[in-house]
C-alpha cells in the first residue's frame, strides 16, 4: 500500500488564532451566530494570500522585468502546462502541480512557483483551502 502524502504548513498558535478571528469576523459580516465551512475556507485563503505576497516583497527576481527573455519564455511555458493540468473550475492541489512540472516536465522548481505565483496574481488561479487551487472558470 502506498502512503499518500500530505502536504503540511508550519503555522504558529498566533497564526491559528487570527485564522479563528477571521473566519468569526467573517460569519458576523453575514450576521451569523456559527462559523460554517465557506467562512474558514475564506479565512485560510485571505492568510494564504497574504502571507505569500509579504513573503514574496524581498525577492527581486518575482516581477516579470526583472526576468531574461529565456525565463520569460519558461515562465510562459509553465503557466501553458499549469493551464492544460487544471481545467477552468477545475481544482487540484498547489504541491501536486508543483511536483508535475518539476518531476514530469522538467520545469525548473524555481519558475515553476513563480508561474504559480503569477496565476494567482493574475486571477487566472485562486487559492482555496487545503492547499489547493482552483482555475476560475
Amino acid at each position: 500500500a502506498m502512503k499518500q502524502e500530505k502536504a503540511t504548513v508550519p503555522i504558529t498558535v498566533r497564526q491559528l488564532e487570527a485564522i479563528i478571528r477571521i473566519s468569526e469576523s467573517l460569519a458576523k459580516m453575514e450576521m451569523r451566530e456559527d462559523v460554517d465551512t465557506s467562512h474558514v475556507e475564506e479565512a485560510l485563503r485571505l492568510f494564504t494570500v497574504s502571507t505569500l505576497d509579504s513573503a514574496n516583497k524581498d525577492r527581486s527576481n518575482i516581477g516579470m522585468d526583472h526576468l531574461t527573455e529565456e525565463q520569460k519564455e519558461e515562465l510562459s511555458k509553465a503557466e501553458e502546462q499549469i493551464r492544460r493540468l487544471v481545467p477552468r473550475g477545475g481544482r487540484r492541489a498547489k504541491m501536486q502541480i508543483e511536483s508535475l512540472l518539476v518531476q514530469s516536465l522538467g520545469v525548473d522548481e524555481t519558475m515553476a512557483r513563480r508561474a504559480i505565483h503569477s496565476l494567482l496574481m493574475r486571477r487566472e488561479l485562486q487559492d482555496c483551502a487545503a492547499g489547493t487551487i482552483k482555475r476560475v472558470e
